[in-house]
């Protein structure tokens, strides 16, 4: 299918971390904003080999090609037997590019609300969650690399706190952050960040905001923006514990002298409802964060509201521009849907793979 065609892009040289080393011979290109503009048309991506959802995803930059890497998710059956352990790759610079088909993830159980992020020629596959035959759920703290010149896993250091539907960043090709999230019962505002270089974590002061899981953030020139996500809002007359999707906005400054020291604002809250689960990610080269989609209503891993029925999925497409410091309407998704695990910015694109649209139904669209 034809990926989004958003306006004016921007180049960005993919380096070793900390090293300064070119990885590709030619440019890797990144979308940016500046403005709505006419915009070259993308040649078509092709679709998922199958309707997947909630699959982590990462872009990794490797011997002059970008790649796409799509691990876990949840096939078009919604139930906990349909979640699944698939790798998935596509060279976006093949003359021809197709989904590739790996070995299944080395990782087990099979996880929901993983993270992905790629730095440094590698990917990281960060924690999620399985649920049992009984619906039970249990999270894992457990994190990954993926290296595409010999397609092998590697595990590396626990994270400090499990979570899961985290929010992942990766900063200047060697730092990952985890912000707030699902830990076992509840969620938690904890803030965690990870040295490639060392295999080390670190806790870090708390993000300020709602405690939430689901929410959505992405990371340029050093400024984190986090949005909405699913807080616990107390219990029903059964005693279960009740979820709303709520509206927050907030930037986190990291300090380019300290890693480990983030200052926290709150922003306005971006046009429009709150959304559950959309894409995100940010462009350094354009000052842009960008979120596409999401569900207009807190659900469960089946598509399903938690007070019952279907979730209506939004299409809307917006980023916050960190130079002028105000939100910025930006289009609308080809085709509304939700349950992303991350936006790939690529060329004159931004990638979304796979998703639920309207119906609940997993899709196997890539837009």
């Amino acid at each position: 299918m034809r990926p989004i065609a958003l306006p004016l892009f921007f180049r960005h040289r993919c380096r070793a971390a900390g090293r300064g080393r070119l990885l590709l011979a030619g440019l890797c290109w990144l979308l940016g904003w500046a403005g709505l503009r006419a915009a070259a048309v993308a040649r078509p991506l092709p679709d998922l080999p199958e309707p997947l959802t909630n699959n982590a995803v990462a872009a990794v930059c490797h011997g002059g090609h970008r790649l796409v890497l799509s691990v876990y998710g949840l096939e078009s059956g919604r139930r906990a037997a349909d979640i699944t352990r698939r790798v998935l790759l596509l060279d976006l610079d093949a003359p021809a590019p197709i989904w590739e088909r790996l070995p299944d993830a080395p990782m087990r159980p099979p996880r929901l609300a993983a993270s992905a992020v790629g730095l440094a020629g590698r990917a990281y596959v960060l924690g999620g969650y399985s649920v049992a035959p009984d619906d039970s759920e249990t999270t894992h703290g457990d994190l990954w690399s993926f290296d595409p010149a010999d397609r092998q896993w590697k595990r590396l250091a626990d994270m400090p706190l499990a979570v899961d539907d985290s929010v992942a960043l990766a900063w200047r090709d060697r730092w990952i952050y985890l912000v707030s999230g699902w830990h076992r019962n509840g969620n938690v505002a904890t803030v965690q960040l990870y040295d490639t270089r060392t295999d080390r974590w670190q806790r870090l002061a708390d993000f300020p905001g709602t405690p939430v899981f689901g929410h959505a953030g992405g990371i340029a020139s050093g400024r984190i923006v986090i949005i909405d996500g699913v807080a616990v809002v107390g219990r029903d007359e059964r005693g279960r514990r009740r979820f709303r999707l709520i509206s927050q906005a907030w930037e986190g400054r990291i300090d380019p002298a300290d890693p480990a020291r983030i200052t926290w604002r709150r922003l306005p809250d971006h046009p429009g409802p709150p959304v559950y689960r959309a894409a995100a990610a940010g462009s350094r080269l354009a000052d842009l964060v960008l979120f596409a989609g999401g569900g207009l209503r807190a659900y469960n891993y089946d598509g399903i509201a938690y007070e019952g029925g279907p979730v209506r999925p939004s299409a809307r497409v917006f980023g916050f521009d960190l130079r002028a410091g105000r939100w910025v309407r930006l289009g609308r998704l080809p085709e509304a849907s939700m349950d992303h695990r991350g936006l790939l910015l690529a060329g004159s694109r931004a990638i979304v793979a796979g998703g639920m649209r309207t119906g609940p139904a997993v899709t196997a669209r890539v837009a």
